[in-house]
C-alpha cells in the first residue's frame, strides 16, 4: 500500500489508473478533513464514510491529530481487509455519498466490490468509478451484512 495521491503532489506525479493493471484507491480524508484528495484517480475509488470524516476520529480534539486520524484510516481499513474471515468491506457504486445514504444505489441494481485486498477490477466499468460504504468506529471497522446506508 502506497500513498501517492497527495493533494500537494503535481497531477503528473500522482498515482492514477494508468499506472498499473488495476489501481484501487481508498479515500479516507480530503483537504478539509485531512491530507488526502477527493478526486477519483484509480480504476475504482473507495470512499468509506464519504471519504472525509471517519467515525473513529470524532473523539479526537486536537486539530492536527484529527487531520492525520482521518488520513491514516485508509491503511487501517486495508489491514482489516486482509483478514476476510472477520471483515468484508462491501461497497456500492454510486454518484455521490448523499445518494448512497439515501438508498438510491441499491446493491442489487448497482455495481458492488469489496474494498481493500479483495477488491477486483470490474470489466466494462469506467476508470475513476466511485464506490461508497460505511464503517464502524472500532476495529474491525467493517459493517455486517444488512448494515447498509443509515
Amino acid at each position: 500500500m502506497i500513498n501517492m495521491s497527495g493533494s500537494r503532489r503535481s497531477p503528473f506525479r500522482r498515482l492514477t489508473y494508468t499506472d498499473a493493471q488495476f489501481v484501487d484507491i481508498i479515500h479516507s480524508s480530503n483537504l478539509t478533513y485531512g491530507y488526502g484528495i477527493y478526486d477519483p484517480l484509480g480504476d475504482i475509488d473507495f470512499y468509506p464514510n464519504g471519504g472525509a470524516k471517519q467515525p473513529q476520529c470524532e473523539s479526537v480534539e486536537d486539530s492536527s491529530e484529527y487531520l492525520s486520524c482521518n488520513h491514516d484510516a485508509a491503511p487501517y481499513f486495508f489491514l482489516q481487509s486482509i483478514n476476510t474471515d472477520k471483515c468484508l468491506f462491501r461497497s456500492v457504486q454510486c454518484p455521490s455519498y448523499d445518494d448512497f445514504l439515501d438508498g438510491q444505489c441499491p446493491p442489487d441494481s448497482s455495481a458492488t466490490d469489496l474494498m481493500g485486498l479483495p477488491a477486483q477490477k470490474i470489466p466494462c466499468l469506467a476508470p475513476k468509478s466511485k464506490f461508497y460504504l460505511r464503517t464502524m468506529e472500532v476495529s474491525p471497522y467493517c459493517l455486517q451484512d444488512g448494515d447498509g446506508p443509515a
